[in-house]
Protein backbone atom coordinates (compact mmCIF):
# COMPACT_ATOMS: atom_id res chain seq x y z
CA UNK A 1 0.00 0.00 0.00
CA UNK A 2 2.63 2.36 1.05
CA UNK A 3 4.55 1.40 -2.56
CA UNK A 4 1.17 2.55 -4.41
CA UNK A 5 1.29 5.77 -2.25
CA UNK A 6 4.75 6.69 -3.20
CA UNK A 7 4.28 5.63 -7.15
CA UNK A 8 1.35 8.03 -6.46
CA UNK A 9 3.05 11.12 -5.41
CA UNK A 10 6.17 10.06 -7.64
CA UNK A 11 3.61 10.41 -10.75
CA UNK A 12 2.06 13.47 -9.41
CA UNK A 13 4.86 15.50 -9.01
CA UNK A 14 6.50 14.08 -12.32
CA UNK A 15 3.40 14.75 -14.03
CA UNK A 16 3.16 18.43 -12.68
CA UNK A 17 6.90 19.04 -14.10
CA UNK A 18 6.33 17.92 -17.30
CA UNK A 19 3.19 20.49 -17.53
CA UNK A 20 5.14 23.32 -16.12
CA UNK A 21 8.04 22.68 -19.01
CA UNK A 22 5.27 22.80 -21.81
CA UNK A 23 4.44 26.11 -21.99
CA UNK A 24 5.90 29.51 -23.28
CA UNK A 25 5.54 32.44 -21.23
CA UNK A 26 4.48 35.00 -23.34
CA UNK A 27 4.07 39.12 -21.98
CA UNK A 28 2.37 42.19 -23.07
CA UNK A 29 4.66 44.71 -20.69
CA UNK A 30 2.05 47.93 -21.55
CA UNK A 31 -0.81 45.26 -20.16
CA UNK A 32 0.92 44.46 -17.61
CA UNK A 33 0.04 40.71 -18.85
CA UNK A 34 1.93 37.07 -18.57
CA UNK A 35 0.69 33.70 -19.92
CA UNK A 36 1.80 30.41 -19.91
CA UNK A 37 0.76 29.67 -23.44
CA UNK A 38 0.78 25.38 -24.01
CA UNK A 39 3.52 24.64 -26.11
CA UNK A 40 0.98 23.55 -29.10
CA UNK A 41 0.53 27.46 -29.64
CA UNK A 42 3.13 29.09 -32.27
CA UNK A 43 3.17 33.18 -32.42
CA UNK A 44 2.18 33.81 -36.03
CA UNK A 45 3.12 37.63 -36.25
CA UNK A 46 5.65 38.78 -38.84
CA UNK A 47 9.17 39.39 -37.38
CA UNK A 48 9.65 43.06 -38.03
CA UNK A 49 12.73 44.35 -39.83
CA UNK A 50 14.50 47.56 -39.56
CA UNK A 51 13.79 50.17 -42.35
CA UNK A 52 16.73 51.69 -44.00
CA UNK A 53 17.11 55.10 -44.08
CA UNK A 54 18.44 56.93 -47.04
CA UNK A 55 19.84 60.40 -47.17
CA UNK A 56 18.54 62.36 -50.16
CA UNK A 57 20.67 64.94 -51.55
CA UNK A 58 18.34 67.77 -51.32
CA UNK A 59 17.77 67.87 -47.60
CA UNK A 60 14.57 70.10 -46.34
CA UNK A 61 13.51 70.14 -43.07
CA UNK A 62 9.72 69.97 -42.67
CA UNK A 63 8.09 70.50 -38.96
CA UNK A 64 5.28 68.78 -38.52
CA UNK A 65 3.21 69.31 -36.04
CA UNK A 66 0.84 65.77 -35.63
CA UNK A 67 0.57 64.44 -32.28
CA UNK A 68 1.92 61.12 -32.07
CA UNK A 69 -0.70 58.55 -31.12
CA UNK A 70 -0.17 54.99 -29.58
CA UNK A 71 -0.79 52.36 -32.43
CA UNK A 72 -3.77 49.70 -31.99
CA UNK A 73 -1.13 46.39 -31.77
CA UNK A 74 -2.41 42.51 -32.18
CA UNK A 75 -0.42 39.30 -31.60
CA UNK A 76 -1.69 35.69 -32.96
CA UNK A 77 -1.12 32.46 -31.99
CA UNK A 78 -2.06 29.28 -33.70
CA UNK A 79 -2.18 25.81 -32.54
CA UNK A 80 -1.90 22.71 -33.80
CA UNK A 81 -5.69 21.64 -34.12
CA UNK A 82 -6.93 24.31 -35.36
CA UNK A 83 -7.93 26.76 -32.22
CA UNK A 84 -6.12 30.19 -32.48
CA UNK A 85 -5.58 32.77 -29.90
CA UNK A 86 -5.35 36.46 -30.80
CA UNK A 87 -4.36 39.47 -28.57
CA UNK A 88 -5.47 42.99 -29.86
CA UNK A 89 -5.48 46.65 -27.68
CA UNK A 90 -5.16 49.90 -28.14
CA UNK A 91 -4.82 53.10 -25.91
CA UNK A 92 -8.09 54.07 -24.05
CA UNK A 93 -9.45 57.57 -24.80
CA UNK A 94 -12.62 57.02 -23.00
CA UNK A 95 -10.78 57.88 -19.31
CA UNK A 96 -13.64 55.50 -17.82
CA UNK A 97 -12.33 52.26 -15.58
CA UNK A 98 -14.84 50.19 -16.92
CA UNK A 99 -16.52 48.75 -20.05
CA UNK A 100 -20.36 49.24 -20.04
CA UNK A 101 -22.45 46.03 -20.99
CA UNK A 102 -24.25 47.95 -23.24
CA UNK A 103 -20.91 48.70 -25.11
CA UNK A 104 -20.09 44.92 -24.84
CA UNK A 105 -23.27 44.76 -26.84
CA UNK A 106 -22.66 46.62 -29.52
CA UNK A 107 -19.01 45.10 -29.58
CA UNK A 108 -20.89 42.03 -30.55
CA UNK A 109 -23.55 43.14 -32.50
CA UNK A 110 -21.31 44.63 -35.14
CA UNK A 111 -18.81 41.50 -35.15
CA UNK A 112 -22.13 39.44 -36.16
CA UNK A 113 -23.09 41.78 -38.81
CA UNK A 114 -19.29 41.65 -40.03
CA UNK A 115 -19.71 37.93 -40.20
CA UNK A 116 -22.82 37.87 -41.86
CA UNK A 117 -21.41 39.38 -44.52
CA UNK A 118 -19.66 36.51 -46.15
CA UNK A 119 -22.10 34.11 -44.70
CA UNK A 120 -26.02 35.29 -44.26
CA UNK A 121 -27.27 32.26 -44.00
CA UNK A 122 -25.50 31.61 -40.29
CA UNK A 123 -27.20 31.72 -37.66
CA UNK A 124 -25.94 33.34 -34.24
CA UNK A 125 -25.69 32.84 -30.55
CA UNK A 126 -23.82 34.82 -27.87
CA UNK A 127 -23.76 34.90 -24.33
CA UNK A 128 -22.02 37.81 -22.12
CA UNK A 129 -20.86 37.33 -17.95
CA UNK A 130 -18.32 38.81 -16.16
CA UNK A 131 -15.59 36.94 -14.81
CA UNK A 132 -12.47 38.00 -13.07
CA UNK A 133 -8.98 36.82 -13.82
CA UNK A 134 -6.19 37.86 -11.33
CA UNK A 135 -8.56 40.60 -9.87
CA UNK A 136 -9.18 41.76 -13.21
CA UNK A 137 -12.58 42.04 -14.28
CA UNK A 138 -13.69 41.09 -17.51
CA UNK A 139 -16.74 40.95 -20.01
CA UNK A 140 -16.23 37.67 -21.68
CA UNK A 141 -18.21 36.84 -24.89
CA UNK A 142 -19.37 33.31 -26.14
CA UNK A 143 -20.25 33.66 -29.52
CA UNK A 144 -21.10 30.60 -31.81
CA UNK A 145 -21.61 31.40 -35.93
CA UNK A 146 -23.62 27.97 -36.77
CA UNK A 147 -22.78 27.24 -40.14
CA UNK A 148 -25.63 24.30 -40.48
CA UNK A 149 -24.70 20.31 -41.07
CA UNK A 150 -22.74 20.45 -37.54
CA UNK A 151 -20.32 23.05 -38.38
CA UNK A 152 -19.80 25.99 -36.01
CA UNK A 153 -16.98 28.58 -35.61
CA UNK A 154 -16.91 29.38 -31.76
CA UNK A 155 -15.17 32.85 -30.18
CA UNK A 156 -14.59 33.24 -26.94
CA UNK A 157 -13.86 37.13 -26.18
CA UNK A 158 -12.76 38.01 -23.28
CA UNK A 159 -12.60 42.84 -23.22
CA UNK A 160 -11.06 44.70 -20.27
CA UNK A 161 -9.67 48.12 -20.03
CA UNK A 162 -7.03 47.80 -17.67
CA UNK A 163 -3.90 50.25 -17.41
CA UNK A 164 -5.43 52.56 -19.76
CA UNK A 165 -5.52 50.31 -22.80
CA UNK A 166 -8.58 48.79 -24.03
CA UNK A 167 -7.47 44.86 -24.63
CA UNK A 168 -9.25 42.07 -25.95
CA UNK A 169 -8.41 38.34 -26.02
CA UNK A 170 -9.94 35.97 -28.49
CA UNK A 171 -10.21 32.65 -28.71
CA UNK A 172 -11.28 31.14 -31.60
CA UNK A 173 -12.12 27.38 -32.42
CA UNK A 174 -14.01 24.98 -34.55
CA UNK A 175 -14.48 22.37 -32.70
CA UNK A 176 -13.84 21.30 -28.94
CA UNK A 177 -10.07 19.97 -28.56
CA UNK A 178 -7.77 19.23 -25.53
CA UNK A 179 -5.48 22.22 -26.95
CA UNK A 180 -8.44 24.73 -26.32
CA UNK A 181 -8.72 23.16 -22.81
CA UNK A 182 -5.61 24.07 -22.06
CA UNK A 183 -5.59 27.68 -24.00
CA UNK A 184 -8.29 28.45 -21.83
CA UNK A 185 -6.91 27.40 -18.39
CA UNK A 186 -3.51 29.13 -19.53
CA UNK A 187 -5.67 32.45 -20.08
CA UNK A 188 -7.49 31.80 -16.65
CA UNK A 189 -4.19 31.44 -15.29
CA UNK A 190 -2.61 34.75 -16.59
CA UNK A 191 -1.15 37.42 -14.50
CA UNK A 192 -1.89 40.81 -14.95
CA UNK A 193 0.35 43.85 -12.85
CA UNK A 194 -1.60 46.72 -12.23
Amino acid sequence: MKIKIITFIILAITNSFCQAQQSNPYQIEKLGWVINLPNDFTNMNLEKKPVQIVEANNKQEIKKINPVTEKAEETRFQGRNHTNFLTFYKKDTSKTNLFKESEIKKQNNDLIESLKVTQPEARFNSKITVEKIDGVTFYKTVLEKDLGNNVSHNFIIYRTLINGYEASFTIFYIYPTPELDKLVKAFENSKFKK
